[in-house]
């Protein structure tokens, strides 16, 4: 079979590790097409795993399209700031194209493909938020959130809330069952949770499924909690056994030598963070920085405010 490569496209060469493994796909050279006239080179096979990847894209493209039809009049992006706005969305592209570049490395078992490493790990996501940060604003989007599924526009298959309790919520219990009703009365089979999370997380997060298969996330927060999210999420990263930047290598070392103890107090740290996070919110005090690190058992390098400096 013949096919065109573009100009800038990047040629991919595809290495079969076993029958049993999914294929992965490997850049065969640094060298791209960029600047010379279009030309045609015979391939054999296409990797599954590219493909997955180039439908990604579009369902990436497709999710941020569907977000900012919904939210347009009422959210602000780096793009447009209408006059009713309340709040910002922000687009994680970053760690969308980090998923490009962890998954060509991949070495997927049987069962598992690269869509469903990036449905598991949220690459493709949104965040929304909140000026104040109050109840009523979050239950405001979740109002919009279920117009769009009555009129066709999303497809919200789970609703969750994380909170330290009912008080610290980012939206009311009504709401987040209005969205679960509406949901499965168009047949979407949506699911509710509501989690008292250990770490201290606040959100509200709405699946949303996409074309072939891809999902999409959409997270709800307040500020001072989505700025310590920025941070804390390198720590849950390696969490997860994802790779992280190289500027992080050091913070990997020392998280790998953690014992079981310390992971605990990390965590317990964590959860001080992010109370005191929500609480200034609540209360409309900010802080500078965030939680300082007092525990003499944990090296200073997981304290937020050093990680942030890196």
């Amino acid at each position: 079979m013949i096919l065109p490569i573009s100009a800038g496209q990047t040629i991919y060469k595809t290495s079969f590790k076993s029958r049993t493994n999914s294929m992965v796909m490997e850049p065969s050279s640094k060298t791209t097409r960029k600047n010379m006239p279009p030309i045609y080179v015979k391939m054999a096979v296409i990797s599954p795993v590219a493909t997955v990847m180039d439908k990604s894209r579009n369902s990436y493209n497709l999710f941020k399209a569907k977000v900012d039809s919904v939210f347009f009049d009422i959210t602000r992006t780096d793009y447009r700031n209408p006059k009713k706005a309340f709040a910002t969305i922000q687009y994680n592209k970053e760690k969308y194209s980090r998923s490009l570049d962890i998954i060509p490395t991949m070495k997927f078992k049987r069962g598992v493909d690269a869509k469903d490493f990036i449905n598991d790990n949220n690459f493709i996501s949104a965040r929304i938020i909140l000026d104040n940060a109050t109840k009523e604003e979050g239950n405001r989007i979740l109002s919009r959130l279920q117009k769009a599924i009555k009129d066709n526009k999303l497809v919200v298959t789970e609703i969750r809330q994380y909170s330290a309790n009912a008080s610290t919520e980012y939206a009311s219990n009504s709401k987040l069952n209005a969205i679960l009703e509406e949901s499965n009365k168009a047949g979407y089979g949506c699911s509710k949770v509501t989690n008292r999370k250990a770490n201290g997380y606040h959100s509200v997060v709405a699946r949303i499924r996409l074309q072939d298969g891809f999902e999409g996330v959409l997270e709800i927060m307040g500020p001072e909690v989505a700025r310590l999210k920025n941070v804390e999420d390198v720590i849950h990263t390696m969490e997860k056994g994802l790779p992280v930047s190289d500027k992080y290598a050091g913070l990997k070392s020392e998280f790998d030598k953690l014992t079981p103890k310390q992971y605990e107090e990390l965590k317990e740290y964590t959860k001080e963070a992010y109370t005191a996070a929500r609480a200034d919110e609540l209360f409309k005090t900010h802080s500078d920085g965030f939680v300082e690190l007092t525990n003499p058992n944990l090296p200073k390098c997981f304290d937020f405010n050093n990680i942030a400096k890196i």
